[in-house]
């Protein structure tokens, strides 16, 4: 397992430490107002972090003590810490109204991150995707037998094929419609009344007129 040795311990201490009375004023500043925020529980774990990672590497800079805690500290917070409040941090720098805390935490962060990618050194028991080799799925032997004895028929060759024959098919003629367009057919006129009927007693009212100033 990789350690940090009293070196780096002092150099990763003389960068990480002037970052604790920021996080601890900040913290002091804000607690009231933010502390039923979504965010600030993911400050109060990066916070806690960071303080337990400086005092590790207080006692690691000593040469009587092994850097071993102070190497999980490290790896602890940069593979679970920082990617966790991340997107907080962000989302946080993007809000109009809280962009200052949230571009302050995000520097804090990036800074963070920085010293303890350049200084740690890599956890070599974690194996790599390119080391780890994948086995190749064996074949089973009785589907190789199986298939080796199975009969796949004769080859035919073109020359041995008949040739194609022309079948012409019938021309069908063609349907007719169900529906006959039906010829339209005068109606019959009917017949006109005579009108000599009304003539005849308009002609006989004027002769019996005429007959009764007559006998006058």
């Amino acid at each position: 397992m990789p350690t940090i040795t009293p070196e780096a311990a002092i150099t990763i201490h003389t960068y990480l430490a002037p970052l604790l009375p920021i996080v601890d004023a900040f913290n002091h500043r804000h607690k009231n107002q933010h502390r039923s925020s979504h965010w600030w529980s993911h400050f109060s774990i990066f916070r806690r972090s960071l303080r337990s990672l400086v005092i590790s590497l207080t006692l690691s800079s000593r040469r009587s003590h092994n850097g071993d805690s102070s190497f999980v500290f490290a790896r602890w917070l940069t593979q679970r810490i920082i990617p966790r409040v991340y997107i907080p941090f962000t989302q946080l720098a993007a809000d109009n109204q809280h962009a200052p805390l949230g571009l302050l935490l995000f520097t804090l962060l990036a800074r963070v991150g920085s010293v303890l990618s350049q200084h740690v050194p890599a956890d070599d028991d974690v194996p790599t995707a390119s080391a780890v080799a994948v086995p190749k799925p064996k074949r089973d032997q009785a589907t190789t037998n199986i298939s080796a004895e199975t009969d796949r028929g004769i080859v035919i060759s073109r020359g041995d094929l008949p040739p194609p024959v022309n079948v012409t098919q019938p021309t069908s003629a063609p349907a007719h419609s169900g529906k006959q367009k039906r010829t339209k057919t005068a109606p019959p006129s009917l017949p006109t009344k005579p009108r000599n009927k009304s003539k005849s007693k308009k002609s006989q009212k004027g002769d019996d007129f005429s007959s009764l100033f007559g006998s006058l």
